[in-house]
Formats: C-alpha cells, structure tokens, sequence
C-alpha cells in the first residue's frame, strides 16, 4: 500500500524557489527521508527542463489589436446580460416592493374610508343634515360670505 504525503504539494513551489528558507529547509530534509517524494520532485524536474528547453512564442503583428477587440467583445456581451446576473439588482426589488404597497396600501385606506358627509341646504339656508363643525360655519354664514380668500 502507498503512503500519502502530505509535502507533495510543496515540491514544485520548492523547485521554483519560491519557499522561504525555513520551508525550504524543511522540504529538503524530507526529500531526503521520502522516496516517494523524491520521485514526484525528478518528475517534476523533467517537466521543468522540457518548459524552459521550448522556444519562446512571438506573437503575430495583430495580436495585441485581436487581443483587445476580443476584450471588449466579452465586455459588450457581459454588460447586456448583466441585468439578469444576482447581485446586480441591490436594493431595487425591494424599493419597487415597497412602492407598489405603499400604492395598493393607499387604496385601501381610500376605499375603507366612509363616504364623506354631504350637507344639503334647503333653499332658506337651513342644514339638513350637518355634523357640529357645519352647524358652527352655517352659524357664522354672513361672516363668511362677507370674507375674501387671500
């Protein structure tokens, strides 16, 4: 049966350099004791030589123009179905939520209301029908007749 080592993962940032020295030492000293691991790292500097021995790619005289116009491309075509993305809406919904009760709400308030009263005056100026705010003003009738609206 195999061991699993735990190190693997740091052979190949070892090989790059890119451990500090106390991790660097510390993987080295386990090379030493694990030949597995010493495996994967002669493995891994095979691949590393095969990398560095290929010739470097020169890109063609329009690359960089594709390579922009591409990014704008994605661009375009992400921002017309970002409005369908999650996340991208924030505090709307429940803005418009908000609005659309406070409207259906209002209309219900509205439409619970009891009619108002109507005042009906025969023709010697006596009330009908008058709650006591419109007995006072019929009361005071001439006095505010005699009055101009600023």
């Amino acid at each position: 049966m195999k061991r699993i080592c735990g190190d693997k993962e740091q052979i190949s940032t070892f090989l790059d350099g890119a451990l500090p020295e106390r991790e660097a030492a510390a993987v080295k000293a386990h090379l030493d004791d694990c030949p597995e691991c010493r495996k994967e790292m002669a493995a891994y500097g095979k691949l590393t030589d095969l990398l560095w021995g290929m010739p470097a790619v020169e890109p063609s005289d329009g690359f960089n123009r594709e390579f922009w116009r591409k990014i704008e491309a994605e661009k375009t075509r992400q921002s017309r179905w970002r409005i369908f993305r999650p996340g991208t809406w924030g505090w709307r919904p429940a803005a418009a939520f908000a609005a659309v009760l406070l409207v259906v709400g209002g209309i219900a308030v509205y439409r619970a209301m009891p009619p108002a009263r109507v005042i009906v005056v025969s023709d010697a100026g006596v009330a009908e029908t008058m709650d006591a705010a419109g007995m006072s003003i019929a009361a005071d009738l001439d006095f505010y007749q005699d009055m101009d609206l600023v």
